[in-house]
Order: structure tokens, then C-alpha cells, then sequence
């Protein structure tokens, strides 16, 4: 894999940095974490449309008046 890291993560070091500086940079410009963060976003955005689909779909299938029904295949 491309992507970088340190030996140990210090997650209970005290200060605001608990890494070395260079850990950091290494992390921050590592080759795959532009690519998998917009990956990240375009997912949650299809699965937004995908939930919204579905729940088209319920009220869809819920209406009960002849006219909503008409696909106009009949």
C-alpha cells in the first residue's frame, strides 16, 4: 500500500501534537488520501440518493387513487 504511517500512534500523548512533525506530513500527503476521501464522499452521496430512491419508491407504492397508479402501460 501507498500509504504511510508511523511506527505507533500516541493517542494518549500529552500536547497538541503527539506525533513528530514529519509522522504528520507524512500522513497528510501520503498518495492515497485525496483519492480515498473523495471516494468517502462520492459513496455517502450515492447512498443519500440511494435512501432517497427507496423512500420514492415506499410513497410510490403506498398511493392508492387510480391516477398515481397509471404507469401508462394499460
Amino acid at each position: 500500500m501507498l500509504t504511510p504511517g508511523a511506527k505507533t500512534i500516541t493517542w494518549g500523548a500529552p500536547g497538541l501534537l503527539g506525533m513528530p512533525w514529519a509522522e504528520y506530513l507524512l500522513w497528510w500527503f501520503n498518495a492515497t488520501l485525496w483519492p480515498l476521501q473523495f471516494h468517502r464522499v462520492a459513496a455517502a452521496t450515492s447512498f443519500f440518493g440511494f435512501l432517497l430512491a427507496f423512500l420514492a419508491m415506499l410513497h410510490f407504492r403506498d398511493r392508492t387513487d387510480p391516477p398515481s397508479k397509471n404507469t401508462g402501460t394499460g
